[in-house]
């Protein structure tokens, strides 16, 4: 019998082995949730969580965070990739990486070829929120 997961309530098939990214990546392409620590030499550890969606075992039901890169579809789970709390986490994340991340983004050898830049946009964050203590005149845009 085939086994069927929701991704945003649509049914799709789930393939034996399958993480949630790649399940959406399958059904959706390879853009659909943005992701950090991805790389094709790594094992899938879920660092960053950038690629985090919504995971609930009932339509409409209690949904828990889960790193998409690592975790197992479970049949008849239901997946949200772009609910309000996921879009806010998402963009939190963002925000905390870049509170460390130099911002001399046109003398790095990467501008406009940059992860983190098209992950920024992405998720819509357009200004770097400093810590406590730091000028606000010295914010910067991205």
């Amino acid at each position: 019998m085939d086994k069927i997961a929701f991704i945003n309530d649509k049914s799709f098939l789930i393939r034996d082995g399958e993480t949630i990214l790649q399940f959406v990546r399958r059904n959706f392409g390879h853009d659909f949730v943005p992701t950090l620590c991805d790389a094709p030499n790594l094992d899938p550890f879920g660092a960053c969580r950038v690629c985090s969606v919504d995971v609930a075992l009932v339509q409409g039901g209690p949904a828990k965070a889960q790193a998409s890169c690592h975790t197992p579809v479970v049949a008849n789970s239901y997946i949200y990739t772009d609910s309000a709390r996921i879009k806010r986490l998402r963009k939190n994340i963002i925000e905390l990486v870049l509170t460390d991340h130099p911002l001399d983004c046109l003398t790095c050898e990467v501008n406009n070829n940059c992860e983190l830049q098209t992950v920024a946009a992405k998720v819509g964050v357009r200004d770097v929120r400093y810590p406590e203590g730091k000028n606000h005149l010295d914010r910067k845009k991205i």
